[in-house]
């Protein structure tokens, strides 16, 4: 198991107590960490709107893989 992954798997506990806004405020907080990192690295970086998931058939099923992602470790074992 990669580092990442043992991150994952420490986080998931904590962030299955949250709500939703707070699970959006982690997301936010540390994409804006890695910008920040990238940008202080001279990487370019572009920000892409990309609409969203609610009501787009195809993508539901996205949206269902991202709830359970956040909730645990058995996405993709059903």
């Amino acid at each position: 198991m990669s580092n990442d992954e043992q991150r994952v798997q420490v986080l998931i506990p904590v962030v299955q107590g949250l709500s939703q806004i707070q699970r959006q405020l982690i997301i936010l907080t540390a994409a804006i960490k890695i910008l920040r990192k990238r940008i202080a690295e001279g990487t370019a970086n572009f920000l892409v709107k990309v609409k969203a998931h609610l009501g787009e058939p195809a993508n539901e099923g996205a949206n269902i893989l991202a709830d359970k992602a956040i909730l645990g470790p058995k996405v993709g074992k059903e």
